[in-house]
């Protein structure tokens, strides 16, 4: 029974830790774009503006899922 809990805690921490990666990644992404360089150079120049948005906010989604859901396994 411990195991499946743990389970379940590591699996909304990792989606967190994921989350909090891609945010940074996103900040770092936009701040790079304006001194010259580009961490999304596979992308089209007119997706790759909105790369640092879109980034962000996937991980925003997954850190506010990985918080609901410990919220909801604490009760």
């Amino acid at each position: 029974m411990f195991i499946f809990f743990f389970v379940i805690y590591a699996k909304f921490k990792i989606m967190q830790i994921i989350g909090y990666i891609l945010i940074i990644f996103a900040v770092a992404d936009f701040g790079l774009s304006w001194l010259g360089y580009k961490l999304t150079p596979f992308l089209p120049p007119e997706i790759s503006r909105f790369s640092p948005i879109v980034i962000g906010l996937i991980g925003g989604f997954f850190v506010s899922q990985g918080e609901k859901k410990e919220q909801a396994n604490e009760y």
